[in-house]
């Protein structure tokens, strides 16, 4: 015998079901491979030419990841060979997630004019190996302070173009010790582009003057400051009881 769904039932389902389509998109990307000089040496480069959002396997964990099918692929090359990804002129207002698992080797990134609305403290978890980041043109209105924790070899940054940018994470540029160039002109921010890694914190400064901190990402910025003592306050501890031991 049928038993009969009440409205609200049919509503919940509705919604869940809705929720679960919307989170589990993939991208597809289809692009041009070859060798591009940029970020200060040849790099193996995407060049991309379509993106298609389709269904992720919820399984594997594969929302929101960026897919580039082998016979894409020019022989002998795999995804982990890929060095840098151009993305311009593309519809792409979500960040891809967990490039580490597939593009350990990336060097540079640029996304121009995409429509980006936004970048997480996680989009450069493990890509150790950046030097290169350019998000000219899009849609970004904050960057965290934790946004490039991963990220220490960083020489250029290029947020220049977005227009609508009004708040810099205050510890954006702590772990930045290698900047060539970095670039917010034309933002709400500053109309600046250093080429002097001896100007940076001066216009740190500014930036931070003119775009302060979102006050949620602030309070996280310093939160994790002060985790971070603690634990190196506990390690010194730590040191000097197994010193006092050992005597």
């Amino acid at each position: 015998m049928f038993k009969f769904i009440s409205h609200r039932k049919l509503l919940k389902l509705s919604i869940i079901l809705l929720v679960l389509a919307v989170s589990t998109q993939a991208i597809d990307l289809k692009g041009l491979f070859k060798s591009a000089f940029w970020a200060g040496a040849s790099q193996f480069t995407c060049f991309a030419q379509n993106l298609t959002e389709v269904p992720a396997n919820t399984t594997d964990e594969t929302q929101e990841e960026l897919n580039i099918d082998p016979v894409e692929l020019p022989a002998n090359k795999t995804e982990g060979d890929i060095e840098g990804l151009f993305i311009k002129d593309l519809k792409m207002p979500k960040f891809p997630k967990r490039l580490y698992k597939k593009f350990k080797k990336l060097r540079a990134i640029e996304c121009e004019n995409t429509g980006l609305e936004a970048l997480t403290d996680e989009d450069f978890r493990d890509l150790t190996f950046l030097v290169y980041v350019s998000f000219p043109k899009n849609k970004l209105k904050m960057l965290p302070g934790r946004l490039f924790r991963f990220t220490p070899n960083l020489k250029w940054v290029k947020f220049h173009g977005n227009s609508e940018l009004v708040n810099i994470g205050f510890n954006l540029f702590k772990s930045l010790k290698f900047i060539i160039e970095l670039n917010f002109g034309g933002s709400a921010c500053t109309n600046e582009t250093v080429t002097d890694s001896t100007d940076l914190s001066k216009t740190a400064v500014s930036l931070f003057s003119a775009c302060p901190p979102d006050p949620e990402d602030f309070k996280e910025d310093m939160n994790n400051m002060e985790c971070t003592y603690v634990e190196k306050e506990s390690s010194k501890e730590s040191s000097k009881e197994s010193s006092k031991e050992s005597l």
